[in-house]
């Protein structure tokens, strides 16, 4: 068991290191890098689910908080490459998680309330509401505040619920693409490409079976 862990340890190590690399990548524009970089980083995440005895997600579950709930906690504490869950069932270590299914994102976040994974899910024509806004919003330094872009909307003018708008933001920061900072709000990586970047990231997201 001890070594068990310890090759555990490595992995995790190897894996904060490869999202340094994203996100130095994405600061360079070498996109074709990011996407293999974090192809890398999922094969590293699969040895660790080995290692720690194969647990997967169970996404059938959809015990979910209220579709109007919109806190932090859509963002995650910290940046991980795609999917890194290196986690026992039951454990609330190692989400959210996203996978897309066609046009629409889905996160898989872990419920305190109710012990439980929970689903949210937003189509796609929200992350194209994010990168519009983004283009005419954001400052010299790339950075921006929730509370001066949401509501997005829709290009028709329609209202995007708000905690569609904070699933892909979380997932924005998952990947590298954009930053989470405390009092500052966000920062953008490369914000002359984002739009690129986020759409070579998004053909990397998992497919839900």
């Amino acid at each position: 068991m001890a070594y068990t862990i310890t090759a555990l340890e490595i992995l995790r190590k190897a894996e904060i290191a490869l999202r340094d690399v994203v996100g130095k990548a994405a600061a360079a524009g070498d996109y074709d890098a990011i996407v293999g970089i974090v192809k890398i980083a999922k094969s590293i995440d699969d040895m660790s689910l080995q290692l720690s005895g194969g647990a997967t997600p169970n996404l059938g579950v959809t015990n979910s908080p209220s579709a109007g709930e919109r806190s932090v906690s859509e963002v995650p504490e910290r940046k991980t490459h795609q999917n890194s869950r290196v986690s026992r069932p039951g454990s609330h270590k190692g989400y959210p998680a996203f996978f897309r299914s066609n046009d629409v994102l889905i996160k898989v976040g872990w419920s305190k309330k109710h012990r439980a994974e929970y689903e949210h899910r937003a189509p796609k024509q929200v992350l194209h509401a994010w990168v519009q806004a983004l283009r005419s919003s954001l400052n010299r330094n790339g950075r921006f505040r929730t509370e001066d872009l949401l509501p997005l909307h829709h290009p028709d003018g329609s209202q995007i619920p708000d905690y569609q708008s904070y699933l892909f933001l979380a997932w924005f920061c998952l990947v590298g693409a954009v930053d989470r900072e405390a009092r500052q709000g966000y920062k953008v990586k490369s914000s002359d490409r984002f739009a690129e970047l986020i759409e070579q990231l998004w053909t990397d997201v998992p497919e839900k079976e």
